[in-house]
This record gives structure tokens, C-alpha cells and sequence, in this order.
């Protein structure tokens, strides 16, 4: 009940002074407030202890994001991308990266569904919700029809049927002047359009470097292996944390680092 057996791992985990702690979906089984107190936890904790290195399996793209210093993104048991939680938000390195992080989920959109096409030739374009602002102009990105509005007080996340095209969810201030069957129009800063190739890839530069990545890593400094704790409720892991605990431990760039790693078991 409450996930009691959850917090007590943790616990047995921490009073051995470990350099590594491993968390296996620590926060799954708790109820929604104690889930968001016992995330602030652990994160102060890992702020406290800056010289113990963290690991995080899960699911949940919202512990990820607000945990991690470094997240690793799984698709299929195939890493899909490794970066901040900033690099991954607004530089995917590909489709699925892009639709897994963020809530509510990047639009996708060929250039037949724009009213105003941007300029470069990508063969999809990912909008972000929160990127899509309410406009008067002559000639806007997108134009549509007002599908649904659902009021969470400081934003109205809108559903916008488009003519032509499907439908696009725009995250809008709580004050705007939105209704049902109102038409709207909508523009986006080009520079927070996200492009793809037809493989579902961010273009790579001619150096070899996805668009928008700084360049290849930094060396990797050489250090000892940390001891591991393994901090979990289940007897049993899954063949992916396996995997992915072995390969964090055994790198020694994560060291001093939160890394989580959101592993999917499918994908269609």
C-alpha cells in the first residue's frame, strides 16, 4: 500500500553509502502526490550526494526530464538518442525521440498540410505543442478550425483541425480567445521547427553531425569501476534494465551523473 516496499529499498539502499545507486521504476507503484514528493526527494538527495553517481530505469518521460542530467532514450532495446533533457526536448535526433519526450506530443505534419510552407524541403516537420502561437496574420503556418478546447487554467490545450490536413494540438495561454468551430490561425518560430528526413532522421551537415549537435564527445576520462547498489520492490528485472545497468556501470562518462534511461519495450 503506498508503495511502502518501494521506499524501503531506497532506504536499505542509502544507509550503505554506495558510489552507484541503480533505481528500477522506484516511483511506479506510489499515488500521485507521494510520486511527485519522492521525486523532489531523490532529486535533492542526488543534489546532496554530487560525488554518487545515479541510475533510473523508467518509463516516465516526467521523471526522466526532471531527475536526470543525462538520458539515455531506448527504442526496441536500440539506443535512439543520449543527451540532456534540453538536448533531447529541442534537439531529437529522430521521430521517435521527438514524439516520446513532451506532453502533450510534437505534431508531425508534411508540407502539403501547411498554409504557408517553410522553406527547406524536409520530408516531415515536428511542431511542439507549446510552439504554436495564435496569430491575426495575412499568410500564417497553419490554418484550422477549433476541434476541442480543454481548460487547465494557465493553458487551453486546443485540438485545431486544419484546411486541409489533420489534426494539430496547440498549447495556448489559459486567457486566449479560443471556442469551438472558431476558425484560428497559428504561426511557430522557424528556428523550433524540428526537421526530418524520410527515415524518420534529423539531416546530418555535411561534418557528419546531426543538425543542431554541437559536435562529436569529448573524450571519455578514465576512472575505476563504481561499486553498485541495486535500490527495487521486484525480484526481477527486465532483459533491457539488464542491459542497461551493466553498460552504465561499466562507462565511466557517467560518472558524477544522474543518467536515466527510458527503455520501450515496442514500437509500431
Amino acid at each position: 500500500m503506498g508503495g511502502q516496499r518501494q521506499r524501503v529499498a531506497i532506504g536499505r539502499a542509502l544507509v550503505r553509502d554506495p558510489r552507484l545507486f541503480l533505481f528500477d521504476e522506484p516511483l511506479s507503484n506510489l499515488d500521485a502526490g507521494l510520486r511527485v514528493a519522492t521525486r523532489v526527494g531523490l532529486s535533492r538527495l542526488k543534489a546532496a550526494m554530487p560525488d554518487t553517481t545515479m541510475i533510473c530505469g523508467t518509463h516516465d518521460q516526467i521523471k526522466a526530464m526532471t531527475m536526470a542530467d543525462r538520458i539515455m532514450v531506448l527504442n526496441a532495446g536500440r539506443i535512439a538518442q543520449v543527451g540532456s533533457p534540453l538536448d533531447l526536448c529541442h534537439r531529437p535526433a529522430n521521430r521517435f525521440v521527438a514524439s516520446f519526450i513532451g506532453s502533450p506530443a510534437v505534431n508531425f505534419l508534411g508540407r502539403g498540410d501547411f498554409t504557408t510552407a517553410p522553406a527547406d524541403a524536409a520530408a516531415s516537420i515536428g511542431i511542439r505543442p507549446e510552439d504554436l502561437l495564435q496569430t491575426t496574420r495575412v499568410q500564417p503556418l497553419l490554418q484550422g478550425v477549433v476541434d476541442l478546447c480543454e481548460r487547465l487554467g494557465a493553458v487551453r490545450i486546443t485540438d485545431i483541425r486544419l484546411r486541409p490536413g489533420p489534426v494539430v494540438v496547440a498549447e495556448l495561454p489559459g486567457n486566449a480567445a479560443v471556442a469551438v468551430a472558431n476558425a484560428i490561425a497559428l504561426v511557430a518560430d522557424p528556428a523550433r521547427l524540428h526537421r526530418f528526413d524520410d527515415q524518420g532522421q534529423r539531416p546530418v551537415t555535411a561534418q557528419g553531425h546531426r543538425v543542431g549537435r554541437s559536435g562529436p564527445a569529448a573524450p571519455r576520462p578514465a576512472t575505476s569501476r563504481p561499486r553498485l547498489v541495486r535500490a527495487s520492490s521486484s525480484t526481477a528485472a527486465s532483459p533491457t534494465s539488464i542491459t542497461s545497468s551493466a553498460a552504465g556501470a561499466a562507462s565511466p562518462s557517467f560518472s558524477r551523473l544522474a543518467f536515466s534511461c527510458t527503455r520501450v519495450a515496442s514500437v509500431s
